[in-house]
């Protein structure tokens, strides 16, 4: 007589083998978050967000756009266009030395720009260089970046103005508070300037979030850092601040941040 097999062996026609595998249950997807900033990386501080939102704003209206933005040194224009760069494509980034005789000043602009497109500019006057830019449609949806601005002649801020508009690509000035003043007396510029960013002093929450990004968030630390002032800003800039804040890190050893650090940093590097 044949004995019967063992139900745990026992497969029906027509049913799926069993598998761990195909039952277990479905992973839950997790959150994603972005990471914290790295000390010494970019810190999207409440200036910094202002002045990316403008950058942005130039590449989504349609047509040609042009930004101005001005502000006092170091609160951080430099690195917040670095930024915006990074983030985006089809963006260049230039800056204006503003050095040499007039003419070499008024030249400038179309000889990074020609340099950048490899248009030979050695033999050309800057009409004939604008009309290489525009028919060889090599700006054509970039948006132009001009760092220290406010070091370009007048003429040369006239000549940036025309090129982009002519080759169909966005522009954006960025300089000190003399760029604003600059502009103002060039009607066809500042009327076509929109937005118009006009940036005074860090803020106390500008220097917290960098801080933050350090680790430091005692409040007397914080004080001592940013020299803030009883209206809430900050009597020390973004630039001077970090440069603290490196040394200080230096001194803690890889331990946390404390006022002393801070103090010793300021003192060392002399910054009032």
């Amino acid at each position: 007589m044949r004995s019967a097999e063992p139900a745990s062996h026992a497969i029906n026609a027509g049913e799926p083998a069993y598998s761990e595998e195909a039952n277990m249950p479905e992973p839950i997807p997790l959150a994603k978050t972005d990471p914290p900033p790295e000390p010494g990386g970019f810190v999207t501080t409440p200036t910094a967000q202002k002045i990316v939102d403008a950058l942005e704003l130039i590449t989504v209206l349609p047509g040609p756009q042009m930004a101005m933005i001005a502000g006092v040194p170091g609160i951080g224009k430099t690195e917040a266009a670095k930024h915006f760069k990074m983030m985006n494509s089809n963006v260049l980034i230039f800056t204006a030395a503003g050095s040499g005789n007039r003419k070499t000043r008024d030249r400038e602009p179309a000889e990074l720009l020609a340099s950048h497109c490899h248009v030979a500019y050695e033999y050309q006057n800057e009409t004939s260089i604008r009309r290489s830019l525009r028919e060889g449609r090599q700006l054509s949806g970039a948006t132009i970046i001009f760092d220290e601005a406010n070091n370009l002649s007048e003429t040369g801020l006239e000549w940036l103005r025309i090129t982009c508009e002519e080759a169909g690509a966005n522009l954006a000035l960025i300089g000190d508070m003399s760029l604003a003043q600059k502009l103002k007396r060039l009607s066809k510029l500042w009327t076509r300037a929109d937005p118009k960013l006009i940036l005074g002093a860090a803020t106390a929450q500008d220097l917290q979030q960098i801080a933050a990004s350090y680790g430091v968030r005692c409040a007397s630390a914080l004080a001592a850092l940013s020299g803030e002032n009883p209206e809430g800003t900050a009597t020390r800039q973004i630039r001077s601040v970090v440069k603290v804040l490196q040394l200080a890190a230096i001194l803690a050893r890889q331990g946390d941040i404390t006022q002393a650090h801070i103090n010793t940093a300021l003192a060392q590097l002399r910054v009032k």
